[in-house]
């Protein structure tokens, strides 16, 4: 009588619980998707989190002749379906689906500028803002002498070029000198001091002739150049340095007259001739005919 009343109870018990269980988890239904939402609520979408930024610098540098990719990264919770909208200084550059944004250096301010990126999903948003500075180039405050006019003789004679610039960013400067293009010539002497740089130009007569002398002073991010014309003569040879009138051609009309002059360098004393239609003109021996 005991042990059937004890099985009894066993049976009971255990069509109690069967009952609850299958009560609170939708009865004959059988619906557990309660455990479901429950196992997947981790890959559930959620607002952005932007994670990664390049560039990194701040400030970014940036100069108005080039341009930069700028970029945001956000969480893989975001979902696919995220805007990035880009602003410059306020004003909307674009809005797509696109992470990316290649920026004209040309379309930053003077001085300070914001680039600022949001990115946005149904649920929120993150947004990344990025500080760009547009560098201002080297300003060149002197130089001496001036452009043109420049004379001097090979083998002895110099000339000194001087030249002080300054930096709005107060960036540290380099100066290279450059003959006919090319730097590093060997009759250079060149000494620089902060931001002033004087090259003593002693050249060799085998420079002889029509040539440019120029600097290039850069902050890293942009150069800033000036250059000189230079005659230089070889005082063992004859050569023409200058001569008056520099109209070609020169018309003179027929009751009137014209001057004509040269100057010229050469070992002394020079020799002068002048020539009308390649024939020698009697007794001008000078550096001046009328």
């Amino acid at each position: 009588m005991f042990t059937l009343f004890k099985n009894f109870i066993y049976l009971s018990l255990i069509c109690f619980l069967s009952i609850s269980f299958l009560g609170c988890s939708g009865g004959e239904n059988k619906d557990f998707s309660f455990l479901d939402e429950s196992s997947n609520s981790g890959d559930a979408t959620r607002p952005p989190q932007i994670v990664s930024f390049p560039p990194t610098d701040d400030p970014l540098r940036m100069v108005a002749n080039d341009s930069e990719t700028f970029a945001v990264t956000v969480g893989p919770s975001a979902g696919d379906s995220v805007t990035y909208t880009y602003k410059l200084n306020t004003a909307l550059l674009s809005m797509t689906a696109n992470p990316y944004y290649s920026l004209d250096g040309a379309l930053l301010n003077a001085g300070t500028n914001t680039l600022e990126v949001t990115a946005t999903n149904e649920l929120g948003l993150d947004t990344k803002i990025f500080n760009i500075t547009r560098n201002t180039p080297p300003s060149l405050d002197l130089t001496s002498p001036a452009a043109a006019g420049n004379n001097v003789a090979c083998g002895g004679g110099s000339l000194v070029f001087n030249v002080t610039a300054s930096d709005a960013e107060t960036d540290g400067l380099t100066f290279t000198w450059k003959f006919n293009g090319s730097a590093g010539a060997s009759d250079f002497s060149v000494t620089t001091t902060g931001n002033n740089s004087v090259n003593t130009f002693s050249p060799s007569c085998i420079t002889s002739g029509s040539n440019t002398v120029s600097v290039d002073v850069s902050d890293s991010f942009q150069t800033t150049s000036y250059s000189w014309a230079v005659s230089i003569s070889n005082p063992s040879v004859a050569q023409i340095t200058a001569y008056l009138p520099l109209t070609n051609p020169v018309i003179i009309p027929s009751t009137g007259n014209q001057d004509f002059s040269i100057s010229a360098t050469g070992k002394t004393p020079l020799a002068y001739s002048w020539q009308l239609n390649g024939t020698d003109i009697p007794g001008e021996t000078t550096a001046l005919v009328n």
